[in-house]
């Protein structure tokens, strides 16, 4: 270990040669960071304190199907809520040349769930064998509605259903056999799924905001919703 200069006393703060108590709350010991950390088992490390469920044998898959189900609900539930509130004479408006529509903004968003049961049922997925009809850009919001309620209901029906294990499993992706990324199944969900739900979503919000649109609430009340006086404190 290297030493350690000390400063000089002149520019040593007051108090800094002092000695720190210790500290109870930590069995009345000062923790040396410096030393090696002694080896030990995860379940000896759990002695003392409140054990994970990993450490502790837990069930696993049930904890994370806990943590996702609720975000897959929550997620797509409010993207619902932005698709319902697109009117139908903005459908074919774009904010720019290169810009997809309302309405293929819309068809995206509804089909994006139906990616779920790809990643659920199978190992991963080939880009290069993909053969997907092309999309039929939906024609009404209700079309829309109509599409993403399918799709997400089959999505979480598979979620809900993935057999023990199954989450934590490896799904790759890769394109004319080349890995492009290989993550744990949930993590997937969470990439290709849910979050490209939330991207796409906000970009229909800023669709709705530009057509003088109330944008419905996302994780708290829209500026429309609130009070004068509560917008200006932001």
């Amino acid at each position: 270990m290297a030493a350690v200069v000390e400063p000089r006393a002149a520019l040593r703060p007051k108090g800094a040669g002092r000695e720190r108590p210790p500290d109870k709350a930590r069995g009345g010991r000062i923790l040396d960071m410096r030393q090696p950390r002694t080896a030990s088992s995860p379940a000896n490390d759990a002695v003392g304190r409140d054990a994970s469920p990993l450490e502790c044998g837990g069930d696993l898959r049930h904890r994370l199907l806990d943590m996702l189900l609720p975000q897959f609900d929550r997620e797509l539930g409010i993207t619902r809520r932005l698709i319902e509130a697109a009117p139908e004479a903005d459908l074919t408006w774009a904010p720019g040349g290169n810009d997809r529509t309302t309405a293929e903004l819309m068809t995206h968003l509804a089909d994006i769930p139906a990616w779920t049961r790809g990643i659920v049922e199978a190992d991963g997925r080939d880009l290069a064998e993909v053969r997907d009809p092309a999309t039929v850009t939906v024609t009404s919001a209700a079309a829309g509605l109509e599409r993403f309620d399918a799709a997400a209901a089959a999505g979480r029906r598979a979620v809900a259903g993935c057999p023990d294990g199954e989450l934590t499993a490896d799904w790759t992706l890769r394109r004319r056999g080349r890995v492009l990324f290989s993550l744990p199944r949930i993590a997937a969900l969470q990439t290709l799924v849910l979050n490209h739900v939330i991207h796409h979503r906000g970009q229909l919000s800023v669709h709705l905001r530009m057509r003088g649109v109330r944008v419905p609430p996302i994780y708290r009340l829209a500026a429309d919703d609130r009070a004068p006086a509560a917008r200006r404190r932001r």
